[in-house]
């Protein structure tokens, strides 16, 4: 009886599961659904200005989340998801994070279980297409900013860059704040956990991508600030090698004195003390930290800010080389002196007032600039992050000077703001983008050609209207560019100006021209020499010019002057060592270098 009942109940098992294929196939049948390694995706139709219209997939999972026993781990792949994984939603999750709201506020939120991504496609292929030679689409991989503190991969849209162009974007949450980067300094917690997400994703992407028409064989991975350093990250990194093919980082790079967090394990103790933990214990403040909710350790954050947001990106990436398998084995420059890095084409850029993020929320405030004019000695190392680099001896001396040599010690004030927000764009952004493009240039690389540029234009939205809470035009923000690729303020694209719709076409252009082929479509844009710093600077659509041997930017010689003590920048001095000709590889020819000055007037070109 038993026996016959065990039959039942295997011929029960087996047509329920055939039905269930046959439920299955029929649900997928339809055309916004996706089979992936790990099962089936549903996801929704987009229409976008032009009446272009593409399928878009919200909130895929790309690894377990990373919740109780994995927080603080590494993260784990998912295998299997059951029926059809719903990518629907209009609404994108966010990890927890101790949010930057201007004027002063902090907000904590967001979910600890949020590592999705965001997957756009114009076109996905069936069965037949995959199997035969169809041609598939370059896939740009956008990693957000935030400084490692704030932010999420669902912000940004590609709603103008899908419009002209047949690409799969795709963009990606990771773990941030403490969450994603508390380390121990040992192997209990290494800490970069934020950086290794990022590295899962680039993974899920080589493996899946074609499903949705994408090619594995061409991706660029692109990021804005915190997301460009991040991309300069996936350069020197021995673990994501082989899963991209071009890098773009805008407002961002790992030589960026904000990049590399001081003082983890000290930072670590600090949140454990405040949360009733362990402090003398590695093993013991994890596993206490681990039973406290997410909420409150984002919360915590606030204990290393002394003032409003700053210094903006207390928690972040780590030099682990001390773990046993380690993701950033030693500080960036001495990785680019060493020659380890991704030998691909990199594209490198800044905005021409980078420094009103932070800036412009001072800006926003009366109070906020008396504060700091009246105690810039105290604030100074914390807003240009050089509290843990100065000896204590020395930071007064150190303010002191930055104040002399761009204000001569005048007011900081609302009306004298610009040297300010000089001071913040050199010290944070400038100088180390120029540094980082000239010292990957050393290499010579035919397959690691860097180009730059600069941008200078000002449409009717940016940045710092948010952090200022005003339209007041004070310049070319931190992360204008990327307003005009992707749309983190969708009112952009509502009744577009000329220029702004110009501007729109031409950075769309840009970049699925350099996903293509690795080489700007603006020319002839010679990239950075060992010898001499070419950018390209772009003021309109219509207007560029490519610059030519341009000593430095940012007043590099000047901060050189000032006693950092930042390994991830001084370590790498010119020249960089000569490397082993005989390897193999293609390096660039001096003549190859050779920079002519053009303007896009004299050339006639547009894109």
């Amino acid at each position: 009886m038993l026996f016959i009942s065990g039959q039942i109940l295997y011929i029960t098992f087996l047509v329920g599961m055939f039905l269930l294929g046959l439920l299955l196939n029929y649900m997928c049948s339809g055309d916004t659904v996706v089979r992936v390694k790990q099962g089936y995706l549903e996801g929704s139709k987009l229409t976008l200005r032009n009446g272009k219209v593409v399928t878009r997939f919200t909130n895929v999972p790309y690894a377990l989340p990373p919740v109780g026993e994995r927080r603080f781990k590494d993260p784990e792949p998912i295998k299997y998801w059951p029926g059809v994984w719903n990518a629907t939603s209009d609404k994108g999750l966010k990890c927890m994070q101790y949010r930057h709201v201007p004027g002063g506020g902090n907000v904590a939120g967001g979910q600890e279980d949020c590592l999705y991504l965001f997957i756009y496609t114009p076109w996905l292929p069936d069965k037949k297409q995959l199997l035969s030679d169809h041609k598939l689409m370059d896939v740009i991989v956008y990693i957000h900013g935030g400084a490692f503190m704030f932010g999420g991969g669902s912000m940004y849209q590609p709603l103008s860059l899908l419009e002209d162009h047949d690409v799969v974007f795709v963009s990606l949450n990771y773990r941030l704040g403490p969450l994603g980067f508390l380390s121990t300094g040992d192997d209990v917690v290494p800490g970069n956990m934020g950086l290794k997400d990022q590295t899962q994703a680039l993974q899920w992407i080589q493996e899946n991508i074609a499903q949705f028409g994408g090619s594995p064989d061409s991706v660029t991975i692109t990021g804005t600030s915190a997301g460009g350093a991040s991309v300069h990250f996936h350069l020197l990194s021995p673990k994501p090698r082989g899963l991209f093919h071009r890098a773009i980082s805008m407002s961002g790079t790992m030589l960026s004195p904000w990049t590399i967090a001081e003082q983890l394990p000290n930072k670590t103790k600090l949140i454990a003390q405040h949360l009733g933990c362990p402090v003398t214990c590695n093993e013991a403040i994890v596993d206490c930290l681990r039973s406290r909710p997410a909420l409150m350790i984002a919360e915590a954050v606030r204990l290393t800010q002394p003032f409003l947001y700053n210094p903006f990106s207390p928690w972040g990436p780590t030099v682990d080389g001390f773990s046993n398998d380690p993701v950033l084995p030693d500080y960036p420059a001495e990785l680019i002196k060493q020659g380890r890095v991704v030998n691909v084409p990199w594209l490198n850029s800044v905005t021409t007032a980078e420094g009103l993020y932070p800036g412009a929320e001072f800006l926003g405030s009366d109070t906020f600039m008396k504060t700091i004019d009246e105690n810039w000695i105290k604030l100074a190392p914390h807003i240009l992050d050089f509290n843990f680099t100065v000896a204590e001896n020395l930071k007064q001396e150190v303010a002191a000077k930055i104040r002399y040599q761009y204000m001569n010690n005048t007011p900081i004030s609302r009306a004298n703001h610009k040297p300010f927000i000089q001071i913040i764009s050199d010290r944070m952004f400038n100088v180390d983008a120029e540094r980082s493009s000239r010292f990957h240039s050393e290499l010579k690389l035919k397959s690691h050609p860097v180009y730059f540029y600069e941008f200078n234009f000002r449409g009717r939205y940016s940045l710092s209207d948010a952090f200022s809470r005003s339209f007041t035009n004070y310049g070319v923000a931190h992360a204008d560019d990327t307003n005009y690729v992707l749309q983190f303020n969708p009112e952009v694209l509502l009744n577009t100006t000329v220029e702004e719709q110009n501007m729109l076409n031409f950075m769309g252009t840009l970049w699925t021209t350099f996903a293509r082929t690795g080489k700007p479509s603006i020319g002839p844009w010679t990239p950075v020499s060992p010898n001499s710093f070419n950018y390209l600077r772009i003021e309109s659509a219509h207007a560029y010019s490519m610059k030519c041997n341009v000593p430095e930017i940012g007043s590099r010689s000047f901060w050189d002057s000032l006693p950092f003590d930042e390994k991830n920048v001084w370590t790498a001095r010119y020249p960089i060592k000569d490397l082993d000709k005989s390897d193999g590889l293609n390096y660039i020819s001096d003549s190859e270098y050779e920079c002519k000055e053009f303007s896009s007037v004299q050339t006639n070109r547009t894109l």
